[in-house]
């Protein structure tokens, strides 16, 4: 991972240390500058949440919420996950279409690197067309006749009206949309007259008895990772043990092959740890808790393979150990 420029906020410090080193900083040893920033408090004091976008899709945070109040960082890139600056309190987290995965993007804040964990998913795109019946087809119309106007209203489009569009001037209107995994209700509005899609034949009926369109978006077939906290290693107490299973779309166990530099993601509280604190060995991972900070931390954990990601586990930490409770 590319380290990103030191930082070093001055302004966070006591007056009275900041004098201190404002006055004398060019005689400190610089063996001394680590002990030093340890004994500093953490730019960022809370655990970040793993940012959860959908591929493709721009998503908008406030730094505040993210990091915390009064937090100044900069980030840095990964090649699947963009984190842009919008204005002085916000940022723009955005993971190129069709990634699928976990992706740990640096950032610097008061000369600490952290990571930011973005997790992101691809929905199913569903085209929905509407032909206009026979006595109303373009190829009937004279070139200077208006055309009809079809728009998609309903839980697709969260009741604003959605435009169907026809480039290639067939006669077929149409429109792509990528939806969640879920069931959805919608009508179509042509030309002023509201109706069920005549193309889809499963509709539900609502309390007055008008008919809705129902489309169902069926969630990605690929299977699933499923990380397990096995417990401490009996003849290392700092080494902490876990399983990872692999179940196809049918729910059958199939081997799983974690790779060790890419395939484990660990975040102590929110910087990342890896190299040879980590080892996994096809469907075992351990971890050297040796490489966590000292004090109370929060340990999370994740695996990726196949192009899945496993759930996250927590464990709390107090002084390289798991805290009990």
């Amino acid at each position: 991972m590319a380290r990103l420029p030191l930082i070093v906020a001055v302004a966070a410090l006591p007056l009275a240390l900041a004098a201190v080193l404002g006055s004398c900083s060019a005689s400190i040893d610089p063996s001394l500058e680590g002990t030093l920033a340890a004994s500093l408090p953490e730019p960022v004091e809370a655990v970040v949440p793993v940012v959860r976008v959908v591929a493709g899709q721009p998503d908008t945070l406030a730094l505040a919420d993210l990091l915390g109040a009064d937090v100044r960082a900069q980030f840095g890139r990964d090649p699947d996950v963009a984190v842009e600056r919008l204005g002085a309190d916000s940022v723009v987290v955005v993971a190129r279409p069709g990634f699928a995965g976990l992706a740990t993007v640096p950032f610097a804040a008061g000369g600490v690197d952290y990571a930011l964990a973005v997790q992101a998913e691809v929905w199913p795109e569903v085209t929905l067309s509407f032909a206009p019946p026979a006595d109303r087809l373009l190829a009937d119309l004279p070139p200077e006749a208006p055309r009809p106007e079809v728009a998609v209203v309903g839980d697709l489009t969260a009741g604003a009206p959605a435009f169907l569009d026809d480039p290639d001037g067939d006669g077929t209107q149409e429109r792509t949309f990528a939806l969640a995994p879920g069931t959805y209700r919608y009508r179509l509005v042509v030309d002023g007259d509201t109706i069920a899609d005549p193309a889809n034949p499963e509709t539900v009926a609502d309390t007055a008895g008008v008919a809705y369109s129902v489309l169902t978006v069926a969630p990605p077939a690929s299977g699933r990772l499923h990380l397990r906290l096995v417990g401490l290693d009996a003849g290392d107490p700092r080494r902490l043990s876990l399983a990872v299973h692999r179940m196809d779309a049918d729910g059958r166990p199939v081997p799983v092959d974690v790779d060790k530099q890419e395939g484990v993601v660990v975040l102590d509280d929110n910087r990342l740890i890896g190299g040879d604190a980590v080892d996994a060995r096809y469907d075992e991972v351990t971890l050297n808790l040796a490489a966590a900070a000292s004090g109370p931390r929060t340990l999370r954990l994740a695996v990726r393979a196949h192009g899945l990601v496993s759930n996250w586990i927590e464990v709390p930490l107090l002084d390289r150990r798991p805290a009990e409770g």
